[in-house]
């Protein structure tokens, strides 16, 4: 019995693994996106939005204890009326 393709297996993974070592470093030809996802990743790439979201910082803070509390709101009737049944 010949096990052709567990050697076919090994060789390709082989071949993948060499062509992975070789492109290390070096710049991949992938085309532009386009539309939305153009915008998006120059958006990324050509703003400081991250110095821009650190100084959003209390606001996003406040958003978020707001949706925690709300929920809570919500859910501690909810938590009791099951538990009193």
């Amino acid at each position: 019995m010949k096990m052709t393709g567990n050697r076919n297996y090994k060789k390709q993974a082989n071949t993948n693994a060499t062509t992975y070592m070789r492109r290390i470093g070096k710049a991949r030809s992938v085309p532009p996106p386009a539309g939305f996802m153009r915008r998006f990743r120059c958006s990324v790439t050509g703003t400081d939005w991250d110095r821009d979201l650190w100084g959003l910082e209390k606001w996003i803070d406040l958003f978020c204890w707001t949706v925690i509390a709300v929920s809570l709101l919500f859910f501690i009737p909810v938590t009791l009326s099951v538990l009193w049944k």
